[in-house]
């Protein structure tokens, strides 16, 4: 089963989750929110991302984060080298929503690529970027 990560500055996460679930319904356990907290280091974010990923296993795994270049960014980044998971960046709340709506349809690599087709120029695919 496939699974969404956002990570952001601050509660922009939780707030995209919560605005996203009073549009398309709660995803539940197929989604979480990890947002860096004022006055936390990077490596206590990465810490606690981390920690996500350990617990999520071997199932297929989107994540998002907020802006390019940002300490999420860099941080979910860092992590693809010891991780296998799709990374997007640039989230908003109609990209958050396709995601969840498309989620159990399709398999995550046919999903990224759609949200990719759908929303050119929106978010960067960091992911494919890194194979480049």
């Amino acid at each position: 089963m496939a699974k969404i990560l956002i990570v952001s500055h601050a509660n922009l996460a939780g707030a995209l989750l919560e605005s996203a679930a009073m549009i398309a319904g709660d995803l539940g356990e197929q989604a979480a929110a990890i947002g860096l907290e004022t006055g936390e280091s990077p490596e206590q974010l990465e810490d606690r991302v981390r920690a996500f990923l350990d617990r999520q296993g071997g199932e297929d795994l989107l994540v998002f984060t907020d802006l390019v270049s940002g300490t999420p960014f860099n941080v979910v980044g860092s992590l693809m080298q010891h991780y296998d998971f799709q990374h997007l960046s640039g989230v908003n709340l109609g990209i958050l929503l396709e995601a969840s709506l498309l989620l159990n349809d399709l398999p995550l690599p046919a999903l990224t690529a759609h949200l990719v087709a759908a929303f050119p120029g929106t978010f960067l695919d960091v992911t494919a970027l890194m194979k480049e």
